[in-house]
């Protein structure tokens, strides 16, 4: 069972889901109508910024010794993982709204980056799940592109609370976080995604 939980925590991890997020959304018919290559060089910039060099600065971090796993399971561990990142997400903001995405889609990273700045202040204190918080931020980056582009977002709704469903179980079998941590989390990125997405965008 805890197998099963490490995998699913390593397929949804928070390096990995904006990326999945991305993908998700240029599936919709806002940009159906998009190039290919666009979306690519958007695609790729994406994962470099919140996925491919904060994972290269946390194997960095691991090899000099400043953090023990990647899982970053000790809370005073994570402040400067989350430093670096938040400066890598502020940039892929700027990018998308450089290359003139719909600012509603800005939004959403802006978003995710006070997502960030939360979790790294609860840190302080508590803490909370990443891999939740980066899952309720494309929950309600569903409901920002339902409500702009007047989508029924049923099927993704269900599949993605599914999804979130199984890897806050599997943070539990892992014993990472308590069942509180995993929905603080969950509400942190769904609540300000959505409000950054809807009021801003």
């Amino acid at each position: 069972m805890k197998r099963l939980a490490s995998i699913l925590s390593i397929i949804f991890s928070p390096l990995l889901v904006p990326t999945y997020g991305i993908l998700l959304f240029f599936t919709t018919r806002r940009f159906e109508v998009v190039p290919f290559l666009p979306k690519l060089i958007v695609g790729i910039i994406v994962f470099v910024c919140t996925g491919l060099l904060p994972g290269v600065i946390l194997y960095f971090f691991m090899k000099t010794g400043k953090v023990s796993s990647v899982n970053l399971e000790k809370k005073e561990e994570r402040t400067l993982p989350y430093i670096f990142s938040l400066v890598l997400y502020l940039f892929c903001a700027l990018y998308l709204w450089k290359v003139n995405m719909p600012l509603w889609f800005v939004m959403m990273v802006v978003g995710s980056t006070v997502a960030l700045v939360v979790l790294m202040l609860v840190n302080l204190k508590w803490k909370m799940s990443a891999h939740l918080s980066a899952l309720g931020g494309v929950f309600g980056g569903i409901f920002v592109v339902a409500m702009h582009y007047v989508l029924n977002p049923v099927a993704l709704i269900v599949g993605t609370l599914f999804i979130a469903a199984a890897v806050a179980t599997s943070r539990l079998i892992l014993g990472v976080h308590t069942p509180l941590q995993t929905l603080a989390g969950f509400v942190n990125g769904f609540v300000l995604v959505m409000l950054f997405g809807l009021l801003f965008g």
